[in-house]
């Protein structure tokens, strides 16, 4: 683990391995269709929001995510993501979270 004290570049930090952010939807797709094949990505482009659904789910264990809107209609969030490649990026990290925490309830 180290420090970087100055902005980088996405190739720079993909060239080190290192994780970005990024705007370009299209990427952000593609990392998460890499990382989760089997998996269906739902985007809505108005309001901005974005659903990881697992491939096999039951009403018993449903490991899917959503970046504003949960499944059942309740939301996360007062206002919907800025953009498409931040609400998917919020779904993954949801989803990631997920696997990693008990539930609450």
């Amino acid at each position: 683990m180290g420090w970087v004290d100055e902005r980088g570049t996405p190739e720079e930090a993909a060239e080190l391995g290192l994780p970005y952010l990024t705007g370009n939807l299209a990427e952000v797709s593609s990392i998460t269709h890499k990382s989760l094949q089997g998996w269906t990505i739902e985007v809505d482009q108005a309001p901005c929001d974005a659903r990881i659904i697992a491939p096999e789910r039951d009403e018993y264990d449903d490991r899917s995510a959503a970046a504003w809107r949960t499944f059942d209609g309740r939301v996360y969030m007062e206002r919907p993501p800025a953009n498409t490649a931040i609400a998917l990026t919020l779904a993954a990290m949801r989803l990631q979270a997920d696997s990693f925490f008990e539930q609450a309830w």
